[in-house]
């Protein structure tokens, strides 16, 4: 369609099209100024690297609604997948109980409230409900000489007593239980 547009029509889109900040709005405006000077639908998707059909939609609104409509955003964002009592039960548990991921939130929304979220959807709704994440500082635990002392002799005793076959898991027992004393963090 070429033309559809008035000398006083053309200079406003070109005046907008300059101080225009998103590129997203400079493209429709483009669009809509390309159509008029004689361009196809198929040119324009191509030289904005969009679809024909985009395009087609453009001129469709531009004309039955005007610039308004056709530069405003009306996404909203999907609707919430918790009620709001729901979300401030879930901010309450995140008050009083820690978690190291945004998986084990999800986790805990699914088995409480019967609903899913990805790890990335439930860090989403963290942030929407103000919460940030912190990574974990790991702080060592003061060893108990004595307690160690008496941990020691237990497990001497242990080995000498048991059979030759019960000290393979004892010795498991022994490097799991000084694995576990490794600092570590999420």
């Amino acid at each position: 369609m070429k033309d559809f547009l008035s000398l006083e029509q053309r200079k406003d889109l070109r005046r907008m099209h300059k101080k225009e900040r998103s590129r997203r709005n400079a493209d429709r405006i483009k669009a809509i100024l390309l159509l008029d000077s004689g361009w196809t639908h198929e040119q324009v998707a191509e030289v904005l690297l969009l679809d024909d059909q985009t395009i087609r939609n453009y001129e469709a609104t531009y004309l039955s609604k005007g610039i308004e409509d056709l530069l405003s955003d009306n996404y909203t964002g999907c609707v919430a997948k918790l009620i709001p009592d729901q979300e401030e039960q879930l901010k309450e548990r995140l008050r009083t109980h820690l978690y190291r991921t945004a998986k084990e939130i999800g986790e805990y929304v699914r088995e409480t409230f019967r609903v899913s979220y990805t790890p990335e959807g439930m860090v989403h709704t963290l942030h929407r409900l103000g919460f940030i994440y912190k990574k974990t500082t790991p702080v060592p635990g003061k060893a108990n000489p004595q307690a160690q002392q008496e941990f020691l002799a237990q497990y001497q005793h242990l080995k000498e007593t048991k059979a030759h076959s019960d000290k393979t898991s004892l010795s498991m027992a022994f490097v799991l239980t000084t694995t576990l004393c490794l600092l570590t963090h999420g």
